[in-house]
């Protein structure tokens, strides 16, 4: 492989991460793996390439790993380590007071309102659940009203509603 097609390592620094930046790391992480043709070469090297993106702390609590290193046993010692426990009240805390910001895109604040209904544990009610807190926190009134009007959209047909009419709006 050309060494001008290789794809540059992520960095994993603070010794502290939530569980988000921690998953869109090992996300960066994989596709860097892939996208040097290194997901092929021994666990030892795919090990190698993940501490060269850890800082001196982040290396020093892998050290306390025993027996054979995998990319696997990192990632979940990292998150037992550097991820607080799981508070689904203060979750669904900031799900429920979650409000799309003037100017802040639609897709944006749904993207960010579906991993906080994620993380809130919203059981078999978590579509329904969803699409209530877009028509409450939705910064267009008018927007509102429209979806209020529609009462039977599901949550697919009222991100695709929102959508369109943001798109629609912008030409």
């Amino acid at each position: 492989m050309n060494s001008t097609n290789k794809i540059n390592l992520p960095t994993l620094r603070s010794t502290f991460a939530t569980k988000k930046e921690l998953i869109d790391f090992k996300r960066s992480f994989n596709c860097y793996l892939t996208a040097n043709e290194l997901d092929e070469k021994s666990e030892a090297v795919r090990v190698a390439h993940l501490r060269c993106t850890l800082n001196d702390k982040l290396n020093d609590l892998i050290d306390k790993i025993t027996g054979t290193i995998t990319v696997e046993q990192i990632f979940k010692y990292l998150e037992e380590e550097l991820i607080p426990k799981e508070n689904t009240c203060f979750n669904q805390y900031c799900f429920f007071n979650r409000s799309q910001r003037e100017k802040e895109a639609f897709n944006e604040y749904y993207l960010e309102l579906d991993q906080l209904a994620r993380l809130s544990n919203l059981g078999e009610k978590h579509d329904e659940i969803l699409k209530a807190r877009i028509v409450c926190g939705i910064y267009d009134p008018a927007m509102r009203e429209r979806l209020m009007r529609a009462p039977d959209m599901t949550l697919k047909e009222v991100v695709n509603y929102c959508r369109m009419s943001e798109d629609a709006g912008k030409k």
